[in-house]
């Protein structure tokens, strides 16, 4: 696909306005832009380390490169990629310039900065290898667009019969793509890595009019430089910016192509990374969400889907995430996932309606991570993740929790402590520990507390504890008008807006001074213990409620089998 624009070589401008929320609102919108505005007028402002072109260029043939290894560095001058249109030249290099199985393309920056041009056409390994090598912040390697076109067609890396492509980039800049770079050979190792098919490090993505990075089936490491400073990402060298739809999009799908038997190391390694808003490629004296630094991802910055129950490891460390339109980082199937150290700043804001509305045709907020359908070490291996001005400010999830002992963790706007928990789903826990400090709020939308042989531990005197609806905005957080509350709720809630507590098999609970509303039954308990931990009535009972308060449940308060229980102090309202 080619997007033309005939007009007058580009000056510096602005970020376009239009990048972002227009790809939550439609495709149609986003091509009607790209169609009749001027990459001159629409596009962020952006910079290469390759400050003035050379005289001197190199004009590649459309032809596949030759066997052994083909090397471009800047003694050629500009390197300029030809033309796609074949509306402009009728035997137009539609295909890209081919890197075939049997051949290596490198780009040496041991003689300075290299620039690449096209005029259209991108760089397709099929079954090849691409390499930088002797890059540094000194010496990168910059792909752009010519100046009439609007877009080029990127880095794409696929398998042929002999050979899986791979491809490994160092301090490289890949600007007006329409998709930077996408890889669907399955390769398991690249020149840099035995364990990723393709490696990014130190490198600046976008603006790219669709998606940064797209992933199918091939494990990847996306990794930036340190800031020795903050010990955080520095910002200039391991950014994705001004992205049109998702930063970096993961696949893994065993009825695709090229699916891994194993994964090696990890499916999935993003570290060290500025998402949106962070400075132009290799340019200091720019913090991000100032103006120099403007920009957005459209939707997620990170969305990756894995297959059910594979073990397809993931690390998300020490990232920064700014100006996603929808969830700064979205986990589809995950299994373990470490998440660590990452910061969220204004991701997932959409309308800024008061509480309690959610007007028609208003964008939701999103939360900055979402994890659907998880297995999850939420105690040991989701850490250190902070929040602010997000537009729900919480880790969302599903699934089923691994840790020994949870710790709930209630989300609040308090960007001081790590993001808290919602539920929009069952969350399910066997064995172990549940442990819900006082003053916590349990919030679920549709879904059980499932807890098998597992201890529940709401015991604390203190502030009081809720557990209730997701769409319940008298307590806690409020999530109505986010993605998973989309229309304002009737007030009162209905009996058996979430499932409530299910305690099974060998498990037990003391709860005190809590309220639970609008569950399907607010507590049940099959086949439990016959002690719990109240220090008053747990020696002989298996369930122990005190001082409590049960709203109306759709089917029963509290229900009991093969259990003793005691339930002391407590208000029992009627289905």
């Amino acid at each position: 696909m080619r997007l033309v624009d005939v007009r007058q070589p580009r000056p510096p401008s602005p970020t376009g306005s239009w990048f972002g929320k227009a790809w939550k609102l439609g495709l149609a919108t986003a091509f009607v832009v790209l169609l009749l505005s001027s990459r001159g007028a629409s596009q962020p402002q952006t910079h290469s380390q390759v400050a003035v072109r050379n005289l001197a260029a190199t004009s590649i043939p459309c032809a596949p490169l030759p066997p052994g290894v083909t090397t471009w560095d800047a003694s050629m001058g500009s390197i300029i990629l030809p033309t796609n249109d074949t509306l402009l030249d009728p035997n137009a290099c539609v295909g890209g310039i081919v890197v075939p199985y049997n051949a290596m393309l490198v780009i040496d920056g041991s003689k300075g900065s290299v620039l690449i041009s096209s005029h259209g056409t991108g760089i397709s390994v099929q079954g090849g290898e691409l390499e930088t090598i002797n890059t540094s912040a000194t010496s990168t390697v910059t792909f752009d667009a010519e100046a009439d076109v609007a877009s080029w067609d990127g880095i794409s890396i696929s398998a042929d019969p002999h050979r899986s492509g791979d491809a490994s980039l160092s301090y490289v800049s890949i600007q007006h793509a329409l998709t930077a770079i996408s890889i669907t050979s399955g390769a398991l190792s690249s020149p840099a890595s035995g364990s990723y098919g393709l490696t990014v490090s130190n490198s600046g993505i976008g603006p790219s009019y669709f998606d940064g990075i797209d992933a199918t089936n091939t494990p990847i490491s996306v990794t930036g430089r340190i800031d020795p400073g903050t010990g955080q990402s520095d910002g200039l060298f391991g950014t994705l910016n001004n992205i049109g739809s998702q930063g970096i999009k993961v696949m893994f799908d065993p009825t695709l192509p090229n699916y891994p038997a194993t994964i090696l190391a990890r499916s999935l390694d993003v570290e060290n990374m500025t998402f949106g808003s962070s400075v132009p490629f290799g340019e200091t004296n720019c913090p991000p969400l100032t103006s120099c630094a403007a920009g957005t991802i459209g939707n997620d910055a990170i969305q990756a889907t894995f297959a059910r129950n594979a073990q397809e490891p993931v690390l998300i460390n020490n990232n920064q995430f700014f100006r996603a339109g929808s969830y700064g980082l979205e986990l589809n199937n995950p299994n373990n996932p470490v998440l660590t150290s990452n910061s969220f700043s204004h991701n997932g804001v959409g309308s800024t309606e008061p509480s309690g509305t959610c007007p028609k045709n208003a964008v939701n907020n999103f939360p900055p991570i979402y994890l659907n359908n998880a297995v999850v070490d939420l105690e040991n291996q989701v850490t250190g993740n902070f929040g602010q001005h997000d537009g729900l400010e919480a880790i969302v999830l599903n699934g089923t929790v691994t840790s020994s002992t949870l710790t709930w963790r209630t989300a609040s706007t308090d960007a001081s402590k790590p993001l808290g928990y919602l539920l929009d789903g069952d969350l399910n826990k066997v064995g172990g520990n549940f442990k819900v400090p006082a003053g916590s709020v349990v919030k679920a939308k549709r879904g059980t507390l499932n807890l098998n042989g597992v201890r529940l531990d709401a015991n604390d005197a203190g502030a009081r504890t809720f557990f209730t609806s997701l769409r319940d905005s008298s307590v806690g957080i409020d999530a109505v008008c986010s993605v998973f509350v989309q229309s304002s709720p009737p007030n009162p809630l209905p009996p058996g807006d979430w499932g409530g507590i299910d305690l099974l098999a060998g498990a037990s609970a003391s709860i005190n001074n809590a309220t639970i509303l609008y569950a399907t039954n607010g507590v049940q308990i099959s086949d439990g213990l016959t002690s719990t931990l109240d220090p008053t009535y747990g020696p002989n009972f298996g369930l122990v409620i005190r001082s409590s308060e049960i709203g109306a449940s759709f089917f029963d308060a509290v229900s009991a089998t093969r259990t003793p229980v005691a339930v002391v102090g407590t208000q029992l309202a009627c289905p």
